[in-house]
C-alpha cells in the first residue's frame, strides 16, 4: 500500500503521458530551449518586418500554427487512454480513473504555461491527484481549449465580460461572450504596438470606416492583456469567409475596402509608439537584390549542388534583371519625390493583404482583420500586393488588374507616380526572393523547389501582362 504522502506510480505514468507532446512536434534541447525559443521569435519578427508582408496565402496549409480539431482530439484521447490502460495492466494494478482528471493532448507550449500558472499560484490548479478543484464543467472545457493552444487560461479574467464557449481557429481562439463573439490572440508584439493598432482603429471608425474589427478593452481599459508572461489582444469576431482572390466580386470589394481604409487613416496622430514606416521601397528593392546575389555566390562555392541549387542558378539571372528594372523605376526622381511628399501626410496600409485577413461577409462587404503589420505607408503597397497575389492565382489575367485599379480609382484617383510605383512593385520578383530567402537564410525546405517551379511556370504570362501594363502606364504618363 502506498504511503499517504507519496504519489502513486500510476498517476506518475498518467502525468507523463498527458505532458508528452505529440510525436510530430519537434522536441527542443532542454538546455537551450528558452534560448532557441527567444531566437526563433526575434528572427521571425525581424524577417516579417523586413518583408513588410509576404505570400502567406501561397504557403501550404501546414505552414501556420497547428491546432487541434475535435476528430483528431478524440483519437488522441483514445490512444492516451489505451496506453494508460496497458501500463496499469502490466503493473498488475486496477485503478479507477477519477472524473476530475482532465484528458487532453498537450500543446508544445504547455510546459512553460504550467510553470507560469504555478508561479502565479493559480487556485484552479494544484499538485494533488486531481488537477481541477471545484471548477464548473463549462469553465473546465473553456480552459481546456486555452491550455491546448498554449494560452494562459486566466487571461479571460482580465476582461469585463463573461465567456461561455471557446473554439480553436488556427493560432487564435474564438470566444462566445456576453459582449458578442470575440477573437483572442497571443502575440509577440509589445503592448505599445497594440495601443497603436487600437488607436488607429478608433481613428478610422470615427471617420466612418467601419469594415474593421475593433479591439476589446480589459478591465483596466487597455487593448491588451498580460497573463503568464505572454501578451494577448482581443477583437470582435468578423463572420464571413476568406476573401476569394479569384472572384471579381470579392476583389472589387477588397480593393475598395483597402482604398477607403487608407483614405480614412490620413491625419491619424497616435499618442502611442509609431512603428517603422514603409516608405523606403527603393532601399528594400536594393537589399533584396543584394540577397539574391549573395545566394548565387553561396551556391557557386558549394562542392555539390542539389536540385534546388541547380534550378536557382538556371533562372537567377532573369529574376535579377527584373529586380534591376524595378530599382530603376523607383529611382525615378518623380517617384522619389512622390514618396517623400506622401510620407509627410501619410495614411495607413494593412501590409498583410492575404485572403484570410480580408473577410467577405454576408452583406457582401470585405472587412480587415489581423493588423499586426499595419503602419504608415504608400497605398500602392496594398494595391500592388492585392493585384500580384490575385493575378498569381489567376494566371496573370488582365481583367483582375482592371477590377482592382478601377475600384481603387472610384475611391481616390491613382496618380501618375502611383502607377509607376505599382508597376515597379509588380515587376520586382518578390515571390522568388521570398522562397530563396526562406530556403537559404532561414531553413532549407524540401518544398522550395516545387514552389519555384510553380512560380516559374507563370513567368511567360507575367511578362506578357507587364508588357501591356507598361504600355498603359506610358500612355497615361504621356
Amino acid at each position: 500500500m502506498a504511503n499517504k504522502g507519496q504519489i502513486p506510480d500510476w498517476l506518475k505514468q498518467l502525468w507523463k503521458e498527458l505532458t508528452t507532446p505529440p510525436h510530430f512536434v519537434p522536441q527542443p534541447n532542454k538546455k537551450n530551449a528558452n534560448k532557441e525559443k527567444s531566437d526563433t521569435h526575434s528572427s521571425h519578427e525581424k524577417r516579417k518586418k523586413e518583408e513588410h508582408v509576404e505570400d502567406d496565402d501561397d504557403r501550404p496549409s501546414w505552414w501556420s500554427s497547428w491546432s487541434i480539431s475535435p476528430v483528431i482530439e478524440k483519437r488522441k484521447k483514445a490512444k492516451t487512454k489505451a496506453r494508460v490502460a496497458n501500463t496499469r495492466k502490466k503493473k498488475g494494478k486496477s485503478v479507477k480513473r477519477t472524473n476530475k482528471t482532465p484528458s487532453y493532448s498537450v500543446h508544445p507550449n504547455l510546459q512553460s504555461t504550467q510553470r507560469n500558472i504555478a508561479s502565479h499560484h493559480d487556485p484552479l490548479y494544484t499538485q494533488s491527484e486531481s488537477l481541477w478543484v471545484n471548477v464548473p464543467q463549462e469553465r473546465r472545457e473553456i480552459e481546456d481549449v486555452f491550455i491546448r493552444q498554449g494560452y494562459h487560461p486566466q487571461v479571460i479574467e482580465r476582461y469585463p465580460f463573461s465567456v461561455y464557449k471557446a473554439e480553436p481557429f488556427g493560432s487564435i481562439i474564438r470566444l462566445q461572450t456576453s459582449d458578442g463573439w470575440k477573437a483572442i490572440k497571443r502575440t509577440h508584439l509589445p503592448p505599445e504596438r497594440i495601443e497603436f493598432m487600437d488607436q488607429a482603429v478608433r481613428h478610422v471608425m470615427k471617420r466612418g470606416f467601419t469594415r474593421i474589427a475593433p479591439f476589446a478593452l480589459t478591465k483596466k481599459k487597455t487593448p491588451y492583456a498580460i497573463a503568464g508572461g505572454n501578451v494577448y489582444y482581443m477583437s470582435d469576431w468578423v463572420t464571413g469567409q476568406d476573401c476569394d482572390f479569384t472572384s471579381m466580386v470579392h476583389l472589387a470589394e477588397a480593393a475598395q475596402t483597402l482604398a477607403h481604409f487608407h483614405l480614412a487613416s490620413i491625419g491619424f496622430e497616435p499618442s502611442a509608439m509609431i512603428p517603422p514606416t514603409s516608405f523606403h521601397i527603393l532601399e528594400m528593392f536594393q537589399q533584396r537584390s543584394k540577397d539574391l546575389a549573395a545566394f548565387k555566390k553561396k551556391i557557386r562555392i558549394k562542392s555539390k549542388l542539389d536540385a534546388m541549387d541547380k534550378f536557382f542558378l538556371e533562372h537567377i539571372d532573369e529574376y535579377q534583371k527584373q529586380a534591376q528594372k524595378a530599382i530603376l523605376i523607383v529611382s525615378d526622381p518623380s517617384v522619389k519625390n512622390f514618396l517623400s511628399r506622401d510620407a509627410k501626410n501619410p495614411g495607413l496600409c494593412h501590409l498583410d493583404v492575404t485572403p484570410r485577413n480580408l473577410i467577405y461577409n454576408t452583406k457582401h462587404h470585405v472587412h480587415l482583420i489581423d493588423l499586426d503589420f499595419m503602419t504608415f505607408a504608400p497605398r500602392a503597397l496594398d494595391i500592388a500586393h492585392l493585384m500580384r497575389r490575385s493575378m498569381q492565382k489567376t494566371g496573370w489575367a488582365r481583367e483582375v488588374s482592371l477590377v482592382c485599379l478601377v475600384n481603387v480609382n472610384s475611391v481616390k484617383k491613382i496618380s501618375r507616380d502611383e502607377y509607376l510605383l505599382i508597376y515597379a512593385l509588380l515587376t520586382f520578383p518578390h515571390r522568388f526572393w521570398h522562397i530563396a530567402y526562406a530556403h537559404y537564410t532561414l531553413q532549407a525546405n524540401g518544398h522550395s523547389l516545387g514552389y519555384l517551379q510553380q512560380l516559374h511556370a507563370l513567368e511567360e504570362k507575367k511578362r506578357a501582362f507587364l508588357q501591356t501594363f507598361e504600355q498603359q502606364v506610358q500612355r497615361y504618363i504621356d
